[in-house]
């Protein structure tokens, strides 16, 4: 009978919202709580105060700088993570410093923090729950340690005000650039192995290869001289860009690649031989689809000839010019660059 009692006092306390903190600090006059996730390591969490259903629990403010290790009754503990809901609705939190140490922020870490603007980083690499930034819509500027390795972007989506992002030198993988609406530029640390940035487009370190623009790139955009081939999809978004300037080194892209730029009005293609961008029944054939149908396209004059025949402006269904391309996409007569788009140019600017 008593174990029945204490095991409805239990949940009753668990239901009411008993503390989630094993201690707190003060720092810069900011209370921070944590949980000791192993006392023999002497390791703790940060978490949140009072109750996560405690609506009236003080909420971090300003500038929170988390420390790597705290005093709690003579034991000195390393903070290694960022508990679930640890700063979740704290509205009125503007900028996060995570020290070294840190190895997890863990889900809806941060959730709501509706005016947090500046995120740092611990040095090395992190891994990060569920929706650790969920509605996180005022971040601006988000700083990666060192020693990262693999950045995940997909984790700041709801921050459309991020503008601009720095890539570290020791990165090797780069996820889901194209899932931050905002983003302008990104720039790749020159001592990258894997990347380089030219004019804030993301290419293999060697540029043979344009992996990503930004979605919020806006203008003119010269491909790279020595780039040889644009990733699928690596455009496509893009619908800011009012000009394309591709090189003669050309050798592949996709026929889809700019079919959303509404705003594109001309298109310069240096390659003296026309380029096959998708495939049908017949085999490979150029077919450039537009959301313009009005845009011009430049070509070397000496192939002019070579390009209208090549060109194909029968409306129906065409793939990706890849061997494993199955996906059909049907491109109306609407869509598509006709005779009439094409120009000769004996030099480009």
């Amino acid at each position: 009978m008593k174990k029945t009692l204490l095991s409805i006092a239990l949940s009753i306390a668990s239901i009411c919202g008993v503390s989630a903190h094993d201690f707190m600090i003060t720092q810069n006059g900011q209370k921070i709580y944590f949980n000791i996730t192993d006392s023999k390591k002497q390791t703790v969490e940060v978490t949140y105060g009072g109750s996560m259903t405690d609506k009236s629990a003080v909420k971090p403010h300003g500038k929170v700088e988390i420390p790597a290790k705290v005093l709690h009754f003579q034991k000195v503990y390393s903070v290694t993570a960022i508990g679930k809901k640890a700063f979740a609705n704290a509205t009125e939190l503007t900028a996060i410093v995570l020290p070294g140490g840190i190895t997890e922020i863990k889900d809806f870490a941060f959730e709501n923090c509706s005016k947090l603007s500046s995120v740092i980083m611990p040095g090395t690499q992190v891994k990060f729950g569920q929706g650790t930034f969920f509605l996180c819509s005022e971040i601006e500027n988000v700083t990666f340690g060192s020693d990262w390795i693999q950045i995940d972007l997909a984790v700041f989506r709801w921050a459309d005000k991020m503008k601009e992002i720095t890539i570290p030198a020791k990165v090797k993988k780069i996820y889901n650039i194209n899932s931050l609406k905002g983003l302008k530029s990104v720039t790749i640390d020159k001592n990258n192995s894997q990347y380089s940035s030219i004019d804030g487009v993301v290419y293999t370190k060697d540029a043979k290869v344009l992996l990503a623009c930004p979605l919020a790139y806006e203008g003119d955009i010269k491909v790279a001289d020595n780039t040889t081939v644009i990733k699928a999809g690596a455009m496509l978004n893009c619908t800011g860009i009012t000009a394309i300037d591709l090189p003669e080194t050309l050798e592949k892209f996709s026929f889809r690649e700019f079919c959303k730029m509404a705003q594109l009005q001309t298109m310069n293609i240096r390659n003296t031989t026309p380029v096959i961008t998708a495939k049908n029944k017949a085999g490979g054939v150029l077919v450039l689809q537009v959301a313009n149908p009005k845009v011009k396209v430049n070509v070397p004059m000496v192939s002019l000839k070579d390009y209208k025949k090549a060109l194909v402006t029968t409306e129906g269904e065409y793939m990706e010019n890849s061997p494993k391309a199955t996906i059909p996409y049907f491109v109306k007569s609407t869509e598509m660059i006709t005779k009439k788009n094409l120009s000769g140019v004996k030099s480009f600017q």
